[in-house]
């Protein structure tokens, strides 16, 4: 690739990473995503962390709708683009919070069951529960 060509790869690029923020802070997510896309194609040294910011946010919102596993997959992709840095290191974060989120969600789904008589949630390792005060001497199911 030439100099010229280069650089005009550069200037497509930023001029459609500039409209790919103005379709974000206009909340029109699908453009702002395809144009993010778009510039990182023709430049991903000027785009990668702007890109990765979408890709981060977008994540972190399916993390406060309760959506972990779409979360990390999109934090786990905005890590793979973010270069070295500061920027990465927080990611790499939030993946591990999501994952132990994940973790104790999974263990919690696994200690809690339902008391046979009353119907309310308990702790598997209860013997009695609190609630209506039933033996829960069998497998709670």
């Amino acid at each position: 690739m030439s100099v010229n060509e280069a650089s005009l790869e550069r200037r497509l690029a930023a001029a459609t990473l500039e409209r790919a923020q103005a379709y974000w802070d206009l909340g029109n997510r699908e453009l702002a995503l395809k144009d993010f896309q778009e510039a990182h194609d023709y430049s991903a040294d000027l785009t990668v962390i702007p890109y990765s910011k979408v890709i981060y946010q977008i994540g972190m919102e399916k993390q406060e709708s309760g959506d972990l596993e779409e979360a990390l997959q999109d934090l786990q992709f905005a890590a793979g683009l973010a270069p070295e840095s500061e920027w990465k290191s927080e990611i790499q974060q939030r993946i591990k919070d999501i994952e132990n989120e994940i973790l104790i969600g999974e263990t919690s789904t696994i200690l809690r069951t339902e008391c046979p008589n009353c119907g309310r949630s308990i702790q598997a390792k209860w013997k009695i529960c609190a609630f209506c005060g039933k033996s829960l001497n069998t497998q709670a199911t």
